[in-house]
């Protein structure tokens, strides 16, 4: 399984409280791979990239598709929102 990006982090860069959140781990880990592609991806390639299956991804798919952070094409691939752009710009 692939490392996330919070895996490469010390304790103290992971989160002061002292515990992980896995859910929003794993949705942050899909929304940072995405990033780091400059192509659409299916969701097969964002699980095999994540080392996840395929049914994990699916409903972190499904959610990040359905706040807007992520578009899904006619041709079922996913590519990033603009949202986190406007969400950082907001203040």
């Amino acid at each position: 399984m692939a490392a996330s990006v919070a895996d490469t982090l010390d304790d103290g860069e992971a989160g002061r409280s002292g515990y992980r959140v896995p859910a929003v781990d794993k949705a942050l880990d899909v929304l940072e791979f995405m990033a780091s592609s400059a192509e659409t991806l299916t969701q097969t390639e964002i699980a095999a990239g994540l080392g996840r299956s395929i049914h994990e991804i699916y409903r972190i798919l499904l959610l990040l598709e359905k706040r807007g952070y992520i578009f899904r094409t006619q041709s079922d691939r996913f590519r990033l929102s603009l949202k986190l752009f406007e969400l950082a710009h907001m203040h």
